[in-house]
């Protein structure tokens, strides 16, 4: 089973990386709404399943040492590989080998 946490911070880490794909600066944030919306703002394309994952971002610090919430884990587990593959593509297209 994956902790709950990865699943956010896979889908934070990839929109990080299109964040430094698109030369914008990092922020010191696990905020994956306010992500989103800076990569929205680069010109980057995110997939439209990857557009609310505001619903992950409390499993980034919040919940991750205090009580267990409930959390769809087959739904957190499909954003963050949605968001890895996302993230993978971005890389390839980079790198030239899409």
């Amino acid at each position: 089973m994956v902790p709950s946490a990865f699943t956010q911070q896979g889908v934070e880490k990839a929109l990080k990386i299109a964040l430094v794909l698109a030369d914008v600066e990092l922020p010191r944030t696990h905020d994956l709404e306010f992500l989103v919306r800076l990569v929205g703002e680069s010109g980057v394309d995110l997939p439209a399943d990857l557009a609310n994952p505001e619903w992950l971002t409390p499993w980034a610090a919040d919940f991750r040492y205090g009580d267990p919430v409930a959390l769809d884990r087959p739904a957190a587990c499909s954003a963050a590989e949605s968001a890895i593959a996302w993230a993978a593509s971005l890389l390839a297209e980079l790198s030239g080998d899409r």
